[in-house]
């Protein structure tokens, strides 16, 4: 199901030193330093859940971290993909807009949180990260959490947001 081509082998030694397997029941805090990307994080953490759904918040994404999604959708990672976005990101060129639309569920809204919610095979997940999903060579922090009551505090918690959120084509009217 996943073949090793999200990140380098580098990258691979850093996130195994750093965090290395994850497990259910326990909080893994990170410093990425600038060496890695949220989509990365994700792809590796992917590798120990298996196939599953993915809710991310982001204030903005690229072409290149929607390209990550895409490849893990075609490749069987990812069964669904939802984003929610704030306004902001709707201003990114319209290839974007469309790629992102055709790959996944967005919603658009005043939003500056940064989560990933995984519920996955072997196991659910939660990031919650200061980075955006995108490259991004700054310092950034968060933490990476499999802990069911904590991880089902954020799922409530986003699909409340994501009720206050405006699909593209309602933004349009």
């Amino acid at each position: 199901m996943h073949n090793r081509t999200y990140f380098s082998e580098e990258k691979r030694k850093i996130f195994s030193s750093e965090i290395g397997k994850i497990e259910i029941g326990k909080y893994y805090h990170f410093f990425s330093q600038g060496r890695w990307s949220s989509p990365e994080l994700l792809m590796y953490l992917m590798e120990t859940a298996g196939k599953g759904s993915i809710q991310l918040t982001t204030f903005s994404f690229s072409d290149e971290s929607l390209g990550t999604l895409l490849h893990g959708k075609n490749n069987g990672v990812f069964s669904e993909i939802e984003i929610v976005a704030d306004y902001f990101a709707r201003n990114a060129s319209k290839k974007i807009i469309f790629f992102a639309e055709n790959i996944a569920d967005v919603y658009y809204g005043n939003i500056h949180e940064k989560i990933i919610i995984v519920k996955a095979e072997r196991l659910y997940f939660l990031v919650n990260s200061s980075a955006n999903f995108h490259r991004n060579p700054k310092h950034e922090c968060g933490f990476v959490c499999t802990i069911p009551s904590v991880i089902n505090t954020y799922s409530q918690y986003y699909e409340i947001l994501k009720k206050t959120c405006l699909k593209l084509k309602d933004l349009k009217k």
